[in-house]
């Protein structure tokens, strides 16, 4: 897991979170988080309404932060089939947009502490 999780321009932590998203008709969905980047996030939501290139309004309620990170961020890519066998349940990335120093210094010390976790072969959990 720790290759998975170093080996990419981001590192990746492993967080499912409650979030909230509005696409750009203003609509309101809630979602999962799958893992987080400073780069960006995994969503997981059922039926999410969205397209790659959509920009979004996101509140993420993380481990360890007071309140919702609001940002801004744009849709990558969306799994074209559901992700788990009979259901309606798609994954979808987004980049973070013009994300505040404060913020992106909260996301980074998360990460870290996630993948120094793994690397002890222990979950945030425990």
């Amino acid at each position: 897991m720790t290759d998975v999780v170093r080996k990419r321009n981001y590192p990746r932590a492993p967080v499912d979170s409650p979030a909230q998203y509005r696409t750009p008709a203003g609509s309101q969905y809630g979602a999962r988080t799958g893992n987080i980047s400073t780069g960006g996030v995994l969503l997981i939501a059922e039926d999410p309404q969205v397209l790659p290139h959509d920009r979004l309004e996101l509140a993420l309620q993380l481990p360890g932060l007071h309140g919702p990170m609001l940002v801004r961020c744009q849709v990558v890519w969306i799994t074209e089939a559901p992700m788990f066998a009979g259901s309606r349940v798609h994954g979808f990335g987004v980049q973070f947009l013009d994300l505040p120093d404060g913020d992106f210094l909260a996301l980074a010390a998360l990460v870290e502490n996630y993948v120094r976790l793994w690397e002890r072969g222990t979950t945030p959990s425990a």
